[in-house]
């Protein structure tokens, strides 16, 4: 897997704000997906914009494009759960971000995040005992 050549693709991909690459694919020499978390442009209809990034990661990488699995993450803290939560804690534990192209929203997000997350530690802590 070529990440520089994902990260140039996102790069240049306009409705896409932050993005990180997490999962078996970071770890693993062997995989059986690529996990990429996408904050798109707000104003965007997010539905379809999966499909289209991995169409567009197979045309520059020559990887089959269900490969490619693509969450986009907008919305999931406003309507996600616990488990939302623990996906995020997941991706952003794994500190490989893609690109960047708004800090602004990045740290704005991670902020909502962590204090979302910290309101739900004490019951996520007994649910996982």
């Amino acid at each position: 897997m070529d990440i520089q050549t994902i990260r140039n693709t996102l790069q240049r991909e306009d409705r896409v704000i932050f993005a990180y690459l997490y999962g078996s694919a970071l770890t693993e020499k062997s995989y059986n997906d690529i996990d990429i978390a996408i904050y798109a442009q707000p104003q965007n209809n997010y539905l379809g914009l999966s499909t289209d990034i991995q169409i567009l990661l197979h045309e520059h990488t020559d990887i089959v494009p269900d490969i490619f699995d693509i969450k986009i993450i907008n919305d999931i803290l406003i309507d996600g759960d616990i488990f939302t939560l623990l996906y995020l804690k997941s991706v952003f534990e794994s500190n490989c971000l893609l690109i960047d192209k708004d800090f602004d929203i990045r740290s704005n997000y991670i902020e909502n995040f962590s204090m979302k997350y910290r309101e739900c530690e004490g019951l996520m802590d007994e649910l996982l005992r």
